[in-house]
């Protein structure tokens, strides 16, 4: 009677163990493509991000085009972004397609006439405060911050120079003001 008991566990346990490692290959069998196609999207929402961004920054640059005519322009890139998250949502966090909405819902005051010179460059600093954020959430999101800190670990590479040592410095003090 012993021995049945100690064969049914045996058995219960080793159909416990097949399933589990069952499940496992399932998801590591679907999720290598999920990832290509998240990162696929998330490569080409950087590239459309950077793109948007450089509409924003030639536009606060020209003094030639009206005031009117930039806020009008301005709109358009932002939609035409938001129309991509919008697009890809399925695939993208909810949480980066809100800043970036955000953000260009609030590139408006960079070209208001109402608003003064100040506040305009104050709303446009704001927003390349906002460009920098926007690409590391999308790093961050996409994976790709993970693995390039996994691939650093792995390597040890300890990359130095004189700029490499400033933007670190300059890095830590951007931390430091941000957790006060």
């Amino acid at each position: 009677m012993e021995t049945a008991l100690v064969g049914l566990a045996g058995l219960l346990i080793g159909m416990l163990i097949t399933e589990h490692f069952r499940k496992r290959s399932r998801i590591e069998q679907f999720s290598g493509p999920i990832f290509e196609k998240r990162l696929s999207i998330y490569e080409k929402l950087m590239e459309e991000f950077i793109l948007s961004c450089g509409v924003i920054d030639a536009l606060y640059e020209d003094e030639e085009i009206p005031l009117d005519e930039k806020h009008n322009l301005a709109f358009d890139c932002g939609l035409k972004l938001i129309q991509f998250t919008e697009d890809n949502d399925f695939y993208l966090s909810e949480e980066v397609t809100v800043h970036i909405g955000m953000l260009f819902v609030n590139t408006g005051d960079i070209f208001l006439s109402e608003n003064t010179e100040e506040s305009r460059a104050s709303a446009y600093e704001r927003f390349k405060s906002g460009y920098g954020e926007t690409k590391r959430l999308i790093k961050s999101a996409s994976g790709i911050s993970t693995i390039d800190n996994l691939i650093t670990e792995i390597t040890k590479s300890k990359p130095e120079s004189d700029y490499i040592s400033y933007f670190r410095k300059a890095k830590k003090e951007h931390e430091r003001k941000k957790s006060l």
